[in-house]
């Protein structure tokens, strides 16, 4: 949807960002969580297309899906 939207992420902090989008455009973000000796830490990137796709290149299950 095109306009400025605004995500968020949160544990006990909170990391926000404010993604513009225009009409017949794709927006991506990664969230990563930092460890820490309380609760993890979120942060929000928006990253680009060719991004993604090296990304999610490793994420195919490979395995055999075994019903409980």
């Amino acid at each position: 949807m095109p306009g400025t939207h605004r995500a968020s992420a949160g544990t006990m902090e909170t990391s926000v960002i404010r993604v513009t989008v225009r009409s017949g455009e794709t927006a991506y973000l990664l969230c990563t969580v930092e460890l820490s000796p309380i609760a993890g830490r979120p942060m929000l990137l928006q990253i680009n297309a060719e991004s993604v796709a090296t990304l999610i290149s490793g994420m195919v299950f490979r395995g055999q899906f075994q019903p409980q």
